[in-house]
């Protein structure tokens, strides 16, 4: 990170290189950059953003980050305990890879291909060509600009490497589990196909133009569409409350327990009625993000009862559960064997926790009260 910031550094402190074309400069390159770019057949900035390919090429980027977090979660989670907190990894590289991508490495080509190649030459280039023709140029423009030049350029060929090594390991994995190869055939095989496929591009990669052209095709317009399945079978094959359950289910950092319950009662309550929710007096209604909510959801009305009350309401259905699920299910002669069935079906409830979740319609829940209180009477 230190060799980027010095590099940034750097370029933002360039000026006008070249006093012969003043309107190369910094100010101007930041401008290019953040900017939205007319059409090239004229027209507003406006314009430039009902481009079908500016929005793909920014869906594009943004799903590019998030497929770095997608692979840190493929990768560690085979040398991961169940209870290990995955989602946490894979947001922090998605993160990193943003500001990395974005904020460095964007703040550092661009200006500085502006500067030294004009509007024409930034234009008419891709990614890749961007980094290698312009970089060693700033490289020039620096002490020690040669040494740097080489750190630069040697540590992402190291980072190629070990992400390649990545990437690679689920398909080994794949290999040797599914189809039954060994581990040096897996290593071999993949090695094999990913020497061929590399000395392919290299030999048509004259200028640049078969990198740049896969660089399209894999990240982002491929990317693009592998992401959106991914949204559509999360969304309406595996349910986005069962997949937030499982990433909340080892998460270090949670969401309060109060806000799935609201949303829930949000979703299905119709748009013109007030919310009353009757809760217990916990502590999870005075959380920050949770009082936030409320103050821009104000048809909901919170009503409490007495502290700890519901606590004990579940505590007597969870004795119920072990009573009918485990105790009478067979003969328990002593109590050594029945704190030993107990202990055995908390310790295998406890691999898979489900919070107590009953749900019902007014009209449903009238019903047994209407029900509960003529078995009342009866009994009187």
């Amino acid at each position: 990170m230190s060799r980027s910031v010095i590099v940034l550094v750097r370029v933002l402190t360039l000026g006008t290189p070249d006093p012969a074309v003043p309107d190369r400069n910094v100010i101007n390159g930041l401008g290019y950059m953040w900017d939205p770019k007319p059409p090239a057949g004229g027209g507003t900035r406006l314009d430039a953003l009902r481009d079908p390919q500016v929005w793909m090429e920014a869906a594009g980027q943004t799903f590019f980050s998030l497929s770095v977090g997608f692979g840190i979660i493929f990768n560690d989670s085979s040398y991961l305990r169940r209870r290990d907190d995955v989602v946490l990894s894979g947001l922090a590289a998605s993160s990193t890879n943003v500001f990395f991508d974005v904020c460095l490495g964007g703040l550092i080509t661009i200006p500085a291909a502006f500067i030294f190649l004009g509007v024409a030459g930034v234009a008419g280039m891709g990614t890749f060509g961007l980094g290698f023709n312009t970089l060693p140029v700033v490289f020039l423009h620096m002490p020690l600009g040669r040494l740097f030049g080489f750190i630069w350029f040697f540590m992402p060929f190291l980072a190629a490497i070990t992400s390649s090594l990545s990437m690679l390991q689920p398909a080994i994995a794949f290999l040797e589990e599914a189809l039954t190869i060994g581990r040096r055939a897996s290593v071999a095989i993949l090695g094999m196909i990913t020497a061929l496929g590399s000395l392919f591009v290299i030999y048509i990669s004259r200028g640049l133009v078969a990198l740049d052209t896969m660089d399209f095709w894999v990240g982002t317009a491929s990317i693009l569409v592998l992401a959106t399945l991914q949204v559509i079978l999360f969304s309406w094959v595996l349910g986005v409350e069962k997949g937030c359950a499982f990433a909340q289910e080892c998460a270090q950092m949670r969401l309060p327990r109060g806000f799935e319950f609201m949303r829930r009662v949000d979703r299905d309550t119709p748009a013109d009625l007030d919310a009353h929710c009757i809760v217990d007096n916990d502590s999870t209604h005075k959380h920050p993000a949770v009082k936030r909510w409320l103050k821009r959801n104000p048809r909901f009305h919170l009503h409490f009862i007495p502290t700890s009350s519901s606590w004990l309401n579940l505590v007597e259905r969870w004795f119920r559960e072990i009573t009918t699920k485990r105790i009478r299910r067979e003969s328990l002669p002593s109590v050594a064997i029945l704190v030993r069935a107990i202990e055995e079906y908390l310790e295998r409830n406890n691999q898979n926790p489900k919070p107590f979740i009953r749900t019902g319609s007014v009209d449903q829940i009238l019903g047994k009260v209407s029900r509960c209180k003529a078995t009342l009477e009866t009994l009187h």
